[in-house]
């Protein structure tokens, strides 16, 4: 008698799942150490860090936030809001990206949002460090100002960092729009909700109409 084979235990659907949980808890974590970063924490700003930890991660978040945004400032933010869409496509059973791709794509989004960032306050000098993309940033973007002008580097930081959220979220624009577009219908205006100029050249019209027919019922009478 044949033996029943036995389910495995490791199928595609469970490693989606347990990837999708991974990243979920990791990026939440990460946006909790971000969000209660203090710069006293850090010996990357300070030569005294403080002696009482300020950040919920403990000395481990301290120095991860504290790296992350002295590399790129704010735009630390947006990677997790793309830790939270891997979780998501995890979750739905997506199939996965080239991990190539995906991690190239994201290293070169954190680069031109940052260098974005310091290209749109390079005019302000009284905006903190962190607001100008970092180290990343104040870097990229001095490079690019001088080969680009202000409006080039602009232009292509804006390409640069659209193309890459399309490779490293599997975002589907196109699709999107076309069926927000199919989606939306015209009102459909009612004599009520007409301006009343329009209701007067139409009742005008009207009477016009029923005085062409009785004077038409008259004459062949």
């Amino acid at each position: 008698m044949a033996r029943r084979a036995r389910p495995h235990f490791w199928t595609p659907q469970r490693s989606s799942e347990i990837w999708g949980i991974l990243l979920f808890f990791g990026s939440l974590f990460l946006l909790m150490c971000l969000l209660s970063f203090h710069s006293d924490d850090s010996s990357f700003f300070t030569s005294r860090p403080s002696v009482h930890i300020h950040n919920l991660g403990g000395m481990v978040g301290a120095s991860v936030a504290g790296a992350m945004m002295l590399v790129m400032g704010v735009t630390s933010y947006l990677l997790v809001g793309l830790g939270f869409l891997w979780s998501l496509a995890r979750f739905q059973g997506k199939p996965p990206q080239r991990l190539q791709i995906k991690i190239l794509s994201t290293i070169l989004f954190c680069v031109a949002v940052s260098s974005l960032l310091y290209v749109l306050w390079v005019h302000v000098p009284d905006v903190k460090f962190f607001y100008r993309g970092g180290m990343i940033g104040t870097w990229a973007g001095n490079h690019l100002l001088n080969y680009f002008g202000w409006w080039g580097a602009v232009v292509v930081l804006f390409t640069v960092g659209l193309l890459c959220l399309l490779l490293s979220t599997e975002l589907e624009i196109w699709p999107a729009l076309s069926r927000a577009i199919k989606s939306f219908k015209m009102p459909k205006f009612s004599i009520r909700t007409k301006a009343p100029i329009v209701r007067g050249l139409e009742k005008r019209k009207e009477k016009e109409q029923k005085e062409r027919e009785w004077k038409y019922q008259r004459k062949n009478q």
